[in-house]
Parts: C-alpha cells; sequence; structure tokens
C-alpha cells in the first residue's frame, strides 16, 4: 500500500542496525531520484504507520525500524538487488560519521559527545562486519577501524578495540597495504586496549616498539612520546621497570633532547 518511493526508502532503511537520526537517514536512503524533503516525508509516513519508532526524549530525534519491519526491509532490499551498493553506501556514511566524530574528539565535551556517538555503535559493528567479509571493502574497514577507536576507548569497550584493531592490522599486513600512519595507529591502540584487557596473541611491549618505530619512521613525535610511556607504563604493570632502564635503548632520542641511557 506504500507508494513507489516510499517503498524505495523503506527497503533501504533496513540497512540501519540501529538507531540513527533524519540526516543519516537521508545521506543513505536518498540518490538523484529521492530528495531529501522526501526522505523526510517518507520517514514521517512510516511512523503513523508504525514500521518506523520515533524517540523524541532528547535534543537529537532518533528513528529505527521496528524489528519485523527491518527483516521485511532487507529481504525486499535484497530482491531488489540494491543490498550490496546500500551495504555500501551505509559503510561510507558510518566512516564520514566517525571520522569526524575522532576530529571532534578533543574539542567536544565528553558527555556532549557521547549522546551523539554512542547510539551509532550498532551501525559501525554492522559496517564493519560488511567490510571485512568476502563482498566488502577492506580499505573502507581499515579507515572504519582507526576512525572508531575514540568510541571505544570512551565506552570503555577495550575488548572489542582490541580485536578490531588487529583484524585491521593483520589485513594490513597480508595484503601488504602501504599505510604506515594506519599501521602505527592501530598498533597503539592495539597497545593501548592490551593493557586493559587480556589474552592477546600479540605481546604489549612488542607492539609499543613497533608504534615507535613507524612513528620514528614518519617524524611524528607525539606518538613516539605516546609509545614511550606506554612502554613505561608496561614495565611498572609487569614489575620490571629497574631491568628495563638498564637497556641503552629504553629513552628513544626525541628532537632537541639528548639522549638518556641509564637511571641511576
Amino acid at each position: 500500500m506504500l507508494s513507489e518511493t516510499a517503498r524505495s526508502v523503506m527497503r533501504r532503511l533496513g540497512v540501519f542496525a540501529g538507531r540513527f537520526t533524519m540526516d543519516s537517514a537521508i545521506a543513505v536512503t536518498g540518490d538523484g531520484e529521492i530528495a531529501a524533503s522526501e526522505v523526510d516525508e517518507t520517514v514521517a509516513d512510516l511512523v503513523e504507520k508504525s514500521l518506523v519508532v520515533a524517540d523524541v526524549g532528547g535534543e537529537t530525534v532518533y528513528y529505527r525500524l521496528t524489528d519485523t519491519a527491518r527483516a521485511y526491509a532487507l529481504k525486499r532490499l535484497t530482491e531488489a538487488g540494491e543490498a550490496l551498493a546500500l551495504a555500501r553506501r551505509h559503510a561510507l556514511h558510518q566512516l564520514d560519521q566517525f571520522e569526524r566524530a575522532h576530529s571532534d574528539w578533543g574539542t567536544t565535551s565528553t558527555t556532549e559527545w557521547l549522546s551523539i556517538y554512542t547510539p551509532k555503535i550498532d551501525d559501525l559493528r554492522s559496517a564493519l562486519d560488511w567490510a571485512f567479509a568476502p563482498s566488502g571493502d577492506v580499505a573502507v574497514g581499515i579507515a572504519l577501524t582507526v576512525a572508531a577507536v575514540s568510541l571505544w576507548f570512551e565506552m570503555s569497550l577495550m575488548e572489542e578495540c582490541r580485536a578490531c584493531a588487529e583484524r585491521a592490522l593483520t589485513e594490513l599486513e597480508e595484503r601488504a597495504i602501504n599505510d604506515d600512519r594506519r599501521r602505527m595507529l592501530l598498533s597503539a591502540a592495539v597497545a593501548w586496549s592490551q593493557m586493559y584487557t587480556g589474552g592477546s596473541g600479540r605481546d604489549t611491549g612488542v607492539v609499543w616498539a613497533t608504534t615507535a618505530e613507524i612513528a620514528a619512521a614518519i617524524g611524528d613525535t607525539d606518538y613516539r612520546l605516546r609509545a614511550l610511556w606506554g612502554t613505561w607504563a608496561t614495565h611498572i604493570n609487569r614489575e620490571n621497570l629497574a631491568q628495563r632502564c638498564q637497556s641503552p635503548s629504553y629513552f628513544p632520542t626525541l628532537p632537541g633532547r639528548k639522549q638518556i641511557r641509564t637511571i641511576d
């Protein structure tokens, strides 16, 4: 009983695994044939028909499909031959969202930042699942993993962060992708998260050393210092700082500083 435009919007909304804003609905479901105003009107109509639920309790209105409606929408999306294209559009939209989140991380209050980006966690996971699947796009998955580290940290999802960062690092290594900066950022994310989790296949000290090595190679003093602090904290936690400090290479040479080789 829906119009053709409403059918298109309805089935495309099925790619959202969690709550979404109107801006996200427009970005993912709209195209050259469906204008933003039509998406807005259609979502409002679907809310009236109880196919979409609207949460108006906060400053931002969030929407989500009921479980039954989403299952139906995904079925129709596959039948229409649009599933792959919409999954890619959805993943690219999440990448855009989380790159903005990473940029805003240091300038927005934690409470406000979390209120904006915590509702997107389900769609982040869905986008990563698609990106690393055989029919997905690994490059998008790697970029999205890097961008999402700040959310995992703020939500204290350290095990999830570690697992996702290690997956992205493995893809970088196995595919011989030449992207030293993302390799450095992922290594740092693995090392940080390992400091709060256990059972990883990668040794924390080794990962920090890799981070420091890459940071030195690309001239990133910030991450050389982070790696230095992380190495220190790792050995403090393992209670072997005194032994480690005997190593001449413990303190790397930083611009404008003399190298310190031992501690009395």
